[in-house]
């Protein structure tokens, strides 16, 4: 229980410090596997998420914030620009 408070207070931390720019740096501190069993969601529901992250729905994204413990919104930017991203690619 503490590694996993440990490594989503890092991830809360870097969300809110602006320094997590894409899914593998989440990935690198909290893989797809731990993801997908927090969210309720098969592995490849997370793998293919990430991929197309405008796949992502409301309820998910603020799934996703409570989780980490950052604000809907900055989660929703967070996915928000990952789709810019994606689609200025």
């Amino acid at each position: 229980m503490t590694k996993r408070r440990n490594k989503l207070n890092s991830l809360k931390n870097e969300f809110e410090g602006g320094k997590i720019k894409h899914f593998d740096q989440l990935f690198a501190i909290f893989s797809e596997a731990s993801l997908s069993a927090e969210l309720g969601v098969s592995y490849y529901t997370v793998k293919r998420k990430a991929d197309n992250p405008g796949e992502f729905t409301m309820s998910e994204i603020i799934k996703l914030a409570e989780l980490i413990g950052v604000s809907y919104e900055l989660m929703s930017g967070f996915i928000l620009a990952r789709v810019k991203e994606k689609r200025d690619k």
